[in-house]
């Protein structure tokens, strides 16, 4: 690894790898189990999924998704001699 970017590209895909999986692991497990129950049943589970999922182990993976790419135009503007454009 060389710089800055490449330490926040690896925490951008690490970040979003690890929330694909927990969708993808969500659509394929927990939905199709929860197809058979009734409405009432079934709001309720929801209710008590999305309270439990909030924990630190989520919070700490999914906050923090949206600011990876702040560091990238600060450090490239920083360790730019002269300007590029963007496409070449």
């Amino acid at each position: 690894m060389s710089g800055v970017n490449d330490y926040v590209a690896l925490g951008a895909r690490t970040s979003a790898g690890l929330l694909a999986g927990l969708y993808f692991g969500f659509t394929v497990a927990v939905m199709p189990a929860l197809h058979g129950l009734g409405d009432a049943a079934f709001v309720d589970t929801m209710k008590r999924i999305n309270v439990s999922i909030v924990n630190p182990v989520f919070l700490l993976v999914s906050s923090p998704l949206p600011c990876w790419p702040l560091p990238q135009p600060c450090s490239f503007v920083r360790h730019s001699s002269t300007p590029r454009r963007p496409w070449g």
